[in-house]
């Protein structure tokens, strides 16, 4: 693989305070401070023959760079470096550290800073120096017992070349999953967190806050945002075809064999999903500006019905690209039926194997006139009224509102937790049980099953529709009380 090839997509920081940014034409006084990083344009502006560079070496090194790498950063100090990593800059593939910056910072707060950078991100560092290489290692002996990783042999400035630089990638690529899939959970998580900070500048905030706080904004633990945010992220790095690409290819390469795959995936999903809710979780800027928020009366507004409605279908449903079937899947045939899926994913995952083909399904109605009002009258609900409450499972008809059906138009539909269905997938016995391979909506289609995903439920949706059912299906029933004792509590406070 060639140089460019490796350095075209990737970012790289240099942090050296020989980089002349002082000589440059326009204003600079930003960068010089550090407020902001020079850029690769600012950078270009400094390979003119009149500008002269104190070293030499950094200047061929910066230049190399430029010519292969569309997003180059630099910085005078780590100081700088380090504050912007602490204020939410994405962390670059490969920073390039200096490690003397002469009376400006002493050399024990040069390896602080360098720390700091290595415990917060998986960024490669490459430490250069103008020291002997043995002193140089020295110094940077302990970090380099701590982070083998990560921290680099010292190179000398004289010596190192771009190509350097990509032979490290490249090889760190080939041995950690975390720099592989870096890129991509970075862009996906960055995706889905502004598809959700959307969604909530789309309501009035009295309205954001009433739906979001849980029981009271005056308590931090009930604040239902932040299970939102972290259930959004999790659903988008699930269906992400690019993280479930580097992530397949590098278990591959590491002879990982297939049927583990999903399982490491899921999990996956699972740590980074938990740690930005537990982020979230424990500082405490969510919790004083929903605070702040619910008490400003003056921001109160009302809202568009179909507003409020359109956000809450956002956070009941997901509509994963990828192409496997997963618990809470809502699946139709082409408009005939209408199906949740109820197989664990710990069976989907191994299905054949763990089911023989049989997935578990429960019938889902369009709550029509027609079908699931009528179907609910057979049930003896003749006053549907009765069966609606502030809570999707507090009744035992259990709506989905605003459900896209098989046509993509938006109508109610009801499950009836007694209708559960099983559907065979290999009729023809044609898959070998011992089979360890996901379900997946292909091969639903390969033995004409006709059905295909119509999206899927959300947590914490999810678990409390699982709840209800199994409550309802395998509660463990008492005898009734004697009508006497029955009438008499009714009237006990009378």
């Amino acid at each position: 693989m060639t140089v460019q090839k490796i350095l075209s997509g990737k970012t790289a920081w240099i942090i050296d305070d020989s980089i002349p940014i002082q000589l440059a034409k326009f204003d600079h006084e930003d960068m010089t401070g550090g407020d902001r990083p020079i850029d690769r344009g600012s950078l270009l502006s400094l390979f003119s023959e009149e500008v002269l560079w104190g070293e030499e070496p950094v200047k061929a090194l910066c230049q190399q760079l430029s010519s292969e790498m569309r997003n180059l950063s630099a910085f005078l100090d780590p100081v700088s470096a380090v504050m912007h990593l602490k204020e939410g800059e994405i962390p670059p593939d490969i920073i390039i550290y200096d490690l003397d910056y002469g009376n400006k910072i002493k050399q024990e707060d040069v390896l602080t800073y360098l720390k700091e950078i290595l415990q917060t991100s998986v960024t490669i560092v490459q430490v250069y120096t103008k020291k002997p290489s043995d002193e140089a290692e020295e110094i940077i002996k302990k970090l380099r017992s701590k982070f083998p990783t990560r921290l680099q042999e010292v190179a000398q400035k004289i010596d190192i070349r771009a190509s350097d630089l990509a032979k490290i990638l490249e090889d760190k690529l080939a041995s950690s999953l975390s720099a592989q899939m870096a890129g991509n959970i970075r862009k996906t998580t960055s995706k889905a967190i502004e598809n959700v900070l959307v969604k909530i500048d789309d309501l009035p905030i009295n309205i954001a806050i009433e739906m979001l706080a849980g029981s009271s904004p005056e308590h931090p633990e009930d604040v239902e945002i932040v299970e939102f945010i972290s259930t959004k992220l999790g659903e988008s790095i699930a269906s992400s075809p690019e993280v479930s690409e580097e992530f397949v290819k590098y278990l591959k390469e590491k002879d990982v064999p297939k049927a583990d795959i999903p399982v490491v995936t899921q999990e996956l999903i699972s740590i980074v999903s938990s740690g930005v809710k537990e982020k979230i979780l424990y500082e405490n800027w969510l919790y004083e500006l929903i605070k702040k928020a619910w008490k400003d009366d003056s921001k109160k507004t009302d809202v568009d019905e179909s507003v409020a409605e359109d956000f809450f279908h956002f956070r009941l449903y997901d509509y994963p690209n990828d192409d496997l079937v997963r618990t809470g899947d809502v699946i139709s045939n082409g408009g005939e039926k209408y199906y949740l899926v109820l197989t664990p994913a710990c069976d989907l995952i191994r299905f054949w194997k763990n089911t023989w083909g049989i997935l578990t399904l429960i019938k889902i109605h369009p709550m029509t006139k027609e079908r699931g009002i009528e179907k609910a009258k057979g049930y003896g609900h003749n006053n549907i009224p009765k069966f609606v409450s502030s809570s999707i499972t507090a009744k035992k008809l259990i709506w989905l509102p605003k459900l896209k059906n098989s046509k993509g138009e938006k109508i109610d539909f009801g499950i009836f937790p007694y209708e559960v269905e099983h559907l065979d997938c290999d009729p023809d016995r044609i898959v070998d049980s011992h089979y360890e391979k996901p379900l997946t909506y292909a091969d639903l289609l390969s033995h004409e099953l006709g059905y295909t995903r119509i999206c899927k439920i959300s947590e914490p949706f999810l678990s409390g529709i699982l709840d209800k059912i199994k409550d309802l299906m395998f509660r463990f029933g008492v005898p009734n009380y004697p009508k006497t004792i029955e009438n008499r509590l009714k009237e006990i406070d009378k």
